[in-house]
């Protein structure tokens, strides 16, 4: 049931959106959904009030694909009296593959980005961290761009200044030769 009052939510909040703002295309921009699909939702809407916008399953239950019911109960009974057997049939989890060897602070630094939401009047904005493999000190910093500028931006405004105080240096590669 949450997942049905998230989506109405979603839905609601577009249509209350595109009537307050009187502008469809910046309410289906801010919300990230397209026009036709907000037509959609208000013709749904017009048509049957909230009940016309909780998503409805199509798909028809398929009884060959049903277990019987003396079946399920026995697997259920068999599971609540023993738990313990779930992980003796479950896959292996899945072991790391290969370690990677640092041998000092910054020798490797590890960069990522992920997406942090959108705010009004700013954007859509990133988090664009940094991470050293040897010291797991870490980095961060937000960005309303995603792209290897800021992730350069990020290496020489916090990283480097922070070895250079330390008096270590982030190597590039695995050579001696320095990034800045």
């Amino acid at each position: 049931m949450k997942t049905a009052n998230k989506d109405l939510n979603y839905k609601l909040g577009l249509l209350k959106l595109a009537m307050g703002l009187y502008n469809v295309s910046l309410a289906c921009k801010i919300f990230g959904c397209s026009r036709p699909t907000y037509y959609r939702y208000k013709k749904a809407y017009l048509e049957g009030g909230e009940e016309a916008l909780l998503d409805v399953s199509r798909k028809k239950p398929n009884p060959k694909n049903q277990v019987l019911l003396h079946i399920s109960e026995a697997v259920l009974s068999l599971s609540l009296e023993h738990p313990e057997f779930g992980k003796q049939r479950a896959k292996p989890s899945k072991a790391p593959h290969g370690t990677i060897e640092t041998f000092y602070p910054g020798y490797l630094v590890a960069q990522d980005t992920c997406y942090v939401g959108h705010l009004k009047g700013v954007g859509f904005v990133y988090l664009q961290t940094a991470i050293d493999t040897y010291s797991k000190v870490a980095f961060a910093k937000l960005y309303v761009h995603k792209n290897a500028v800021v992730a350069a931006d990020l290496l020489r405004d916090k990283v480097v200044p922070f070895f250079e105080e330390n008096g270590l240096r982030v190597q590039w590669k695995n050579t001696n030769k320095n990034i800045f």
